[in-house]
């Protein structure tokens, strides 16, 4: 029978209390000068919040903490806190009050307008309300603010450049060739490198353009850039930097200079990789120590998807060996992790830019500036692991498998293996619905919305998930944990040899996902309120 876990019941006026001094001290902390926190960590009580109060406070206090900022550091901070709460928030009127209220005010600096200008256009409001706050040759002029500002990243440290990929990936087309030609005209080393790692991006029309626009006003600087994309292993663009050579040379020979085009890491430290969540998602963590840094290294965070391939990048300039170790303590609290298989992350990363390539499937733009770090060793190339070895001989070996399939949920590895869409919530509220719980009536009602519910959602994923157990019997068969292994082949090939509805795991996956749905809408919690479901 399903039933939801019991919370701990706090006071109302305690927990509002709590919630907001736990908002504020994240905030003093998001806040502190030169001190780079990741939103989403940094607020996990924020989202979720259900007293409107709170969150109201709490959006007031970040329009008073701006009005006066001048480090344009902490303008991105805030910038990317009020997307988030814009993306949880978008339909609370009061959130939008405060951002017009700003940007109404005649004392308040073009950076800061330009910041929640942003987040109206982050939200999704529409271009004739925004025209209603700002008028035009005021909106031209902060454009091009923007556009200086992002610039000046570039001659920041490791942290800046990797913020400036970040936002360069949020302009359209026409702004990134904007900012490019900026790049271009700024006789800068900063600028040429800039150019070069947007070269490595996966995109043509900016691989393109970048190449291009290092042959113009030629320097030494961007004659190094250019012979190293000669010399690259992707053949599109190092035929692109050799044309450019070429014709640069017909115009009078440029020297390279002597500075070399420096990596920022020195040796691997670590590489670790998770086993595969419920909705194919897994993470790749790569560190390398930093050269005349002691006890400092570089890391870089990737999210795989088994479908879609690379789903986010992003980097941690600095980083202490303690910081890394705590936070793969963390990771390994929700999920299996390998260490030390520099390799095996290097296949899975292939063989998910091949999905991205495959599927069109857009690649985050920090990508370029890891790819081009690792050129030698990121390539397309498809990972397709197998698991022949591990079949069962007998017959009753199988047999003896497929009846404790269901268990396989006990295992860490599979944990968090259910779905969560507005079907899976329609379904929980059918079963919530149903008050005589006690006769056959009860049972039969739930085994017929759990048939549906496999049938209506689950089996057309059974393409999906297999892919995603062979991921897994590869993850396990590393990990050393043969025996699991085996008992994860007997789920992929038993998947087609009975109707979906019943297979074991297939069944258990379905009341995993109804058990999760009635829990969070007895929490309050209801993902078919969210706009991206709609």
């Amino acid at each position: 029978m399903y039933s939801g876990c019991k919370n701990k019941n706090y006071g109302t006026v305690s927990y509002r209390l709590l919630n907001k001094k736990i908002i504020d001290d994240n905030l003093d902390t998001l806040m502190t000068f030169n001190k780079r926190v990741n939103i989403t960590e940094s607020f996990p009580n924020l989202f979720g919040v259900d007293d409107k109060q709170v969150l109201h406070s709490t959006v007031s206090r970040i329009k008073k903490m701006v009005l006066n900022e001048t480090d344009q550091y902490r303008f991105i901070k805030v910038n990317n806190l009020l997307s988030v709460i814009g993306e949880f928030y978008s339909g609370e009127q009061f959130v939008l009050n405060e951002i017009m209220a700003i940007t109404r005010s005649r004392v308040v600096s073009k950076d800061i307008k330009i910041l929640f200008l942003s987040f109206l256009v982050d939200i999704g409001m529409e271009e004739e309300v925004i025209a209603t706050l700002f008028d035009l040759d005021e909106l031209a002029e902060m454009a091009e603010f923007a556009t200086d500002n992002l610039i000046g990243l570039i001659r920041g440290d490791l942290g800046d450049k990797l913020l400036f990929l970040q936002e360069f990936g949020g302009f359209d087309d026409q702004g990134q060739e904007e900012i490019m030609n900026q790049l271009a005209e700024d006789n800068t080393d900063a600028a040429a490198e800039m150019l070069g790692i947007l070269a490595y991006a996966y995109e043509f029309g900016i691989a393109s353009s970048a190449v291009s626009l290092l042959g113009k006003n030629l320097r030494a600087r961007k004659v190094t850039v250019l012979n190293e994309l000669a010399s690259c292993n992707d053949k599109y663009i190092s035929n692109l930097a050799m044309n450019v050579l070429s014709e640069c040379n017909v115009n009078g020979r440029r020297k390279p200079s002597r500075r070399k085009w420096e990596k920022p890491y020195g040796d691997l430290y670590d590489a670790v990789v998770s086993s595969v969540d419920g909705q194919g998602n897994r993470a790749v963590w790569l560190a390398w120590k930093m050269p005349n840094r002691k006890n400092r290294i570089v890391a870089f965070n990737l999210l795989l998807n088994t479908d879609t391939g690379i789903k986010d990048c992003f980097g941690i300039p600095v980083l202490t060996k303690r910081d890394f170790e705590s936070m793969i303590r963390e990771i390994s609290s929700s999920a299996v992790i390998l260490r030390n298989d520099y390799e095996y992350c290097m296949l899975l990363i292939r063989g998910a830019l091949k999905k991205n390539l495959s599927g069109n499937y857009p690649i985050p733009m920090e990508f370029a500036f890891w790819r081009r770090c690792m050129e030698n060793d990121i390539y397309p190339e498809e990972y397709a692991p197998g698991y022949i070895d591990f079949v069962p001989e007998t017959e009753k070996q199988i047999q003896d498998c497929y009846d404790r399939l269901d268990l396989l949920f006990e295992e860490q590895e599979f944990a968090v293996w259910y779905e969560e869409t507005p079907e899976v919530y329609d379904t929980a509220e059918e079963i919530i619905a149903i008050t005589d719980r006690i006769s056959n009536t009860y049972a039969r009602k739930v085994l017929k919305l759990e048939n549906q519910l496999i049938n209506r959602v689950i089996k057309p994923l059974l393409p999906v998930i297999k892919n995603r157990l062979m991921m897994t019997i590869d993850f396990l068969r590393r990990a050393g944990k043969k025996n699991l292994a085996r008992e994860v082949v007997v789920c992929l090939i038993t998947l087609d040899s009975v109707p979906a509805e019943q297979h074991p795991f297939i069944r258990r996956m379905c009341f995993e996902s109804i058990s999760a749905a009635i829990n969070n809408l007895k929490n309050g919690i209801d993902i078919r309120m969210d706009p991206d479901y709609i």
